[in-house]
């Protein structure tokens, strides 16, 4: 059991790996706070840029010109706010799952380390359960309903390798030792 432990963890880091760059490429918008003459980041040239300015980037190029307090982020992500009602409204909804951003977990993830809020990330952990428990009650069901377009990169995983594993699972029992039900 403990190989394919191991290679279940191995498939999900690499997923999560590759989840990490989609998000890191993803589109977002920064406003300077310095003016900037001629920058090139990841052949990115910025150009002429004045104090105050909008501009669309890739995630992973607003992070480098927010680190060198160039930018800041003009969508500040999720906050505790936001985790309170998300928690508030997967509580009093114990059936279906309720809308997320997309990338959930990584902005709430980058949140709890950059704000080191333990109860940020308590919050985060009972979101994670209140939906695991829903996601992992449909998946066994093999409910393919409009849940599925709630989920995130993450819970799409955990959906259909449980889906997967218990439909399998199922199959199996049933024709142990050549029995059919």
């Amino acid at each position: 059991m403990a190989l394919l432990d191991e290679l279940i963890e191995s498939v999900l880091n690499e997923r999560m790996e590759e989840l990490k760059l989609e998000y890191l490429n993803t589109m977002s918008r920064i406003i300077f706070t310095r003016d900037v003459q001629n920058l090139t980041i990841g052949g990115q040239v910025i150009d002429n840029v004045k104090k105050g300015d909008v501009m669309y980037v890739k995630r992973w190029i607003g992070e480098t010109l927010v680190n060198l307090n160039l930018a800041e982020w003009v969508d500040k992500g999720i906050n505790m706010q936001q985790l309170l009602q998300i928690e508030w409204r997967e509580r009093n909804n114990l059936q279906d799952l309720q809308p997320i951003p997309r990338y959930f977990y990584i902005e709430s993830l980058w949140m709890v380390k950059k704000t080191k809020d333990d109860r940020a990330a308590e919050k985060v952990r009972d979101i994670m359960k209140l939906r695991m428990a829903k996601i992992v009650q449909h998946a066994t069901k093999g409910m393919k309903s409009d849940m599925v377009k709630k989920l995130t990169p993450e819970e799409e995983i955990l959906y259909n390798y449980v889906m997967s594993f218990s439909s399998s699972w199922e199959r199996l029992t049933f024709l142990y030792e050549g029995n059919k039900i």
